[in-house]
């Protein structure tokens, strides 16, 4: 769920960069397509996520620092919403990828749900 919103997040970020990032003059050098562009990437990769495929979790969570490094990189006013928004989300984002990626997707034949107790 994370992801899905941080998908949402950097793709809205991507759009609206200017306004997000504290930047004057709207585009900086095509980083606001880039971000929309990985936006829209981790939005589906989130939306895979809950199928339950594995590498789609650590795909988000790559995708997610990626985002991170890229607006560290270029230039994004630290104080400004965007900045702050993106850090805290890729952070939550990860974290959350990192616990979905480490569950158990198998029961064990003692702890299956369908294992009623025997008494007798």
């Amino acid at each position: 769920m994370a992801g899905l919103l941080d998908g949402i997040w950097t793709t809205a970020a991507g759009a609206y960069w200017g306004m997000f990032f504290g930047i004057s003059g709207g585009a900086h050098g095509g980083e606001n397509i880039i971000l929309l562009a990985l936006g829209i990437v981790l939005l589906i990769d989130s939306l895979v996520c809950f199928t339950g495929v594995l590498e789609a979790f650590y795909a988000s969570a790559v995708l997610a620092l990626v985002v991170v490094l890229g607006i560290l990189s270029w230039g994004a006013h630290p104080e400004s919403i965007g900045f702050i928004g993106s850090i805290l989300l890729a952070a939550i984002t990860i974290v959350m990828d990192a616990a979905g990626a480490r569950r158990k997707t198998s029961f064990t034949e003692e702890d299956h749900p369908l294992n009623l107790p025997v008494f007798g």
